[in-house]
């Protein structure tokens, strides 16, 4: 994304693809073992997810079985105020839901998976933005909540990385960053949409250092300029 905003282009040789296919295929093949480990069963499970059976098994399990739309089936099974989630934690989230303490609340994956199967869990599935509202306030406040987020992602596309426009790589990279946490939140939960506040004034800082360093280069160039100027 950011070389395409930034108005470059991929040259699609046969050598740029085959390695397109390969790491395709090397994702595919090393994402059960990750999973694996990740759950808990450390390096023999790493180990033994690399079996080509495991590997076929798990891929199938993923495209057909465990996908997005468990999570809003689940979602309308319980329907709006199931599971009412405080104002709080979605206002604070990361760092901010640390320090105040705002942390003490099932997030609605994890609700879903309890009490699917009558297990209090220390995990979760991929609600996403949807579920999560609309478990908590009904489907309006979803679907204003998923109306804002998509009216500030083209405020984001004008002001960072409109194409046609002078854009530094800075502001393009901080477009990029901040597309990729939205998507985060429709996808995987959206109990931390207004933490997106750390990671703009996170990009806010990069994007001044940015321009005070651009605005140092012109300088500089400005003087070299000149002195070669009056010594010719």
């Amino acid at each position: 994304m950011g070389v395409w905003y930034s108005g470059g282009r991929i040259k699609w040789s046969r050598r740029a693809i085959l390695l397109a296919l390969l790491l395709v295929i090397v994702t595919i093949w090393i994402a059960p073992g990750i999973r694996a480990y990740r759950g808990g069963g450390g390096i023999d499970a790493l180990i033994k997810a690399f079996s080509p059976s495991v590997v076929l098994q798990d891929n199938i399990l993923f495209w057909l079985e465990i996908n997005m739309l468990h999570s809003y089936t689940y979602g309308v099974i319980f329907g709006p105020g199931s599971h009412t989630v405080s104002s709080l934690r979605y206002l604070f989230g990361g760092y901010t839901a640390y320090f105040l303490g705002v942390l003490d609340e099932v997030v609605h994956g994890t609700y879903i998976v309890w009490q699917v199967t009558g297990v209090q869990p220390d995990w979760g599935i991929h609600t996403g933005l949807p579920v999560d509202y609309y478990m908590s306030f009904g489907l309006a406040p979803m679907m204003g909540a998923m109306l804002l987020l998509g009216w500030g992602l083209k405020v984001l596309y004008q002001q960072l990385a409109l194409p046609g426009g002078a854009r530094s790589v800075a502001r393009q990279a901080a477009y990029v960053f901040l597309f990729w946490s939205c998507y985060w939140l429709v996808y995987e939960r959206g109990l931390g949409l207004l933490s997106l506040y750390e990671s703009i004034a996170f990009l806010g800082i990069i994007l001044l250092a940015s321009k005070l360093l651009h605005g140092h280069k012109i300088k500089v160039s400005q003087r070299i300029a000149s002195q070669t100027y009056f010594s010719h």
